[in-house]
């Protein structure tokens, strides 16, 4: 994934799994505040059983 986050008044960036039988919301990964003027990519492994939907909140 990439993403840019840049300025002072930046907030965060979540990303969630959410397991499709049981409707758990589970936070795997997160970045706060100004991180330069530039895409930044990260990998973010997932380990999940069972189906499972992928949300992202900014």
């Amino acid at each position: 994934m990439y993403y840019h986050m840049f300025g002072p008044t930046i907030g965060s960036l979540n990303v969630y799994t959410k397991n499709s039988a049981l409707g758990q919301l589970k936070q795997v990964w997160q970045r706060s505040g100004n991180v330069g003027d530039f895409f930044e990519r990260v990998d973010i492994q997932i380990f999940e059983s069972q189906s499972f939907q992928v949300g992202i909140e900014g």
